[in-house]
């Protein structure tokens, strides 16, 4: 178990490309990228990325514990996508998940000078019950409605190779309701460290 007070959450920089690269690759079954890839993550949308730390003990480097990679459509702006989540074993259970999320939105919501967040989407397959059941009680904290659509279907976009990948979207984000939902993921966070709830592996 990761203690909350030893957690440290800031956007990700293209010096935690090769972490964030370990990490995900620790997290099966999420779909790995090439190095190259995570290293564009980490610098080109690090600024709508988020990396959870564990401070580690004297001499040591912290350890990235979770992440969260994601990026605005570039149609919408409003619109964060959310390419994936990636929490460590050690970790789980523990409403890590949550927590990345608030931060991030919460980094992208006290940014003025960019335009502001009013839709979070992700893309999920129907099996992911862990990320169905992380994104819907994301949203039930916001008090924000949700939609599913299909993003890209089994036959017609994957070739049969690959499940479908349905599109959650979760708003409008109504202004102040990451303010109102900071007591309810601490909350969920204790439950979570409780029981010792299903990993919080979400798209990918």
């Amino acid at each position: 178990m990761v203690a909350a007070s030893a957690v440290e959450f800031e956007p990700l920089r293209a010096e935690h490309g090769q972490a964030l690269h370990a990490l995900v690759a620790s997290c099966k079954p999420l779909d790995e990228n090439s190095l190259y890839c995570n290293l564009l993550q980490a610098s080109h949308f690090g600024a709508s990325s988020m990396g959870a730390w564990q401070q580690a003990s004297l001499g040591l480097e912290p350890q990235l514990i979770g992440s969260i990679t994601g990026y605005r459509l570039p149609n919408d702006p409003h619109t964060l996508f959310v390419w994936q989540v990636a929490v460590d074993k050690q970790a789980r259970g523990q409403g890590l998940g949550l927590q990345l999320l608030s931060h991030l939105l919460a980094h992208l919501l006290t940014n003025q000078s960019q335009t502001p967040v009013t839709h979070l989407q992700t893309s999920i397959t129907t099996n992911n019950t862990a990320s169905w059941a992380l994104f819907k009680r994301f949203a039930k904290q916001l008090a924000a409605p949700t939609r599913t659509d299909v993003l890209f279907e089994h036959s017609a976009h994957f070739g049969g190779s690959a499940p479908t990948e349905h599109v959650l979207t979760v708003g409008p984000i109504a202004p102040g309701a990451l303010a109102n939902s900071t007591h309810a993921s601490a909350v969920d966070a204790q439950e979570h460290a409780n029981s010792r709830a299903m990993p919080e592996l979400s798209p990918g």
